[in-house]
């Protein structure tokens, strides 16, 4: 039995001429010859270029089918979509001390990847006052402050966005 997987999962792999998505698996006969190949494609508009198959082989080559389960694994390569950064802020002015509640879920990443939050909620053009995706602060002086947040994916795409919150005295 030979197995086939793809990274990422979900492409498209073609066994003896027949495509399938993977993962997917294949019986076949014991030192048997089988025909193995992955191009790149484009899936709800992202590009995947492949890139190697797990056992050092060229995108179409052939295999002998061993006597033991194996797994041969396409990889593919794919452009990094930054993520968006978005939050809200409430409530965004009023009077000292001002205690604010930040909601950064608005922020997404359109590969899907996992974010990594970082504020500057004190207004000093330094991030990482918080990691959290909904950090609260409480503004005790009399000013204008730029609130800022940082959003980045595992593959080091980034984005930021601001707001102003007014504390008066």
């Amino acid at each position: 039995m030979l197995s086939f997987a793809s990274s990422p999962p979900g492409l498209q792999l073609a066994v003896n001429g027949a495509s399938a998505t993977t993962p997917f698996t294949r019986t076949v006969i014991v030192g048997s010859a089988n025909s193995l190949s992955a191009g790149d494609e484009t899936v709800n508009g992202i590009p995947y270029t492949f890139s190697s198959w797990s056992d050092g082989g060229e995108a179409a080559h052939n295999l002998v089918a061993p006597a033991i389960p194996q797994t041969y694994i396409a990889s593919f390569t794919w452009p990094d979509h930054p993520p968006v950064a978005k939050f809200s802020a409430k409530p965004t002015k009023g009077r000292i001390p001002l205690r604010v509640t930040f909601k950064g879920g608005g922020s997404w990443d359109p590969d899907g990847d996992k974010l990594v939050f970082s504020w500057d909620l004190n207004g000093d053009g330094v991030y990482g006052d918080s990691h959290s995706i909904r950090p609260k602060h409480v503004y005790k002086k009399h000013k204008k402050f730029t609130v800022r947040l940082r959003v980045s994916d595992r593959r080091g795409g980034v984005d930021t966005a601001k707001t102003t919150i007014r504390a008066k005295g």
